[in-house]
């Protein structure tokens, strides 16, 4: 009696015969080879459906703007609102959710999660920067702070002209 280990390698499967005559993959590969003129041609062809090539371009989502920090806290009871701020290298999002609450009373009431967004030139002087700070504390906030600044000096070089900075 000859017993099979699970360790054991299999046998090949079979393979099945080729079909006479070539396939349509390999008539394809001997139109686009034949030579880079041809190639060349079909790629400078227009497209037979522009809107379709239009709207394919539309449904690209765009570039992720990179996160340079984000904190998440809970608000102390009863609230209990979720809250996560965002710095990016344009903007400085706050975003809230509010807790659900399965009491009748309040459960008819419309319950939206909401979101503030202030471009970092704006950050220092907006009322979000004191939600912040109120939210997530003073360390939190004063780390907001510096990010802002460094984003705006940034900036600033960026726009100024070269030959100015001296």
């Amino acid at each position: 009696m000859a017993s099979t280990s699970p360790t054991s390698p299999r046998p090949p499967a079979p393979s099945a015969p080729r079909p006479a005559g070539p396939s349509p993959r390999g008539a394809k590969v001997a139109a686009t080879s034949a030579g880079a003129p041809a190639a060349a041609a079909a790629a400078a062809k227009p497209s037979p459906n522009p809107i379709r090539d239009g709207l394919a371009a539309l449904k690209k989502a765009p570039a992720p703007t990179p996160v340079l920090f984000e904190s998440q806290a809970t608000a102390p009871a009863p609230a209990q609102t979720y809250y996560q701020v965002v710095v990016e290298s344009s903007r400085v999002v706050l975003r809230d959710w509010p807790k659900l609450r399965y009491s009748q009373a309040i459960a008819k009431q419309a319950v939206h999660p909401s979101q503030v967004s202030v471009p970092v030139e704006e950050y220092v002087e907006s009322d979000a920067r004191d939600k912040v700070r109120e939210i997530f504390g003073d360390a939190t906030a004063d780390k907001i702070d510096g990010l802002v600044r460094d984003l705006v000096k940034k900036a600033r070089a960026a726009a100024a002209p070269a030959g100015a900075s001296k």
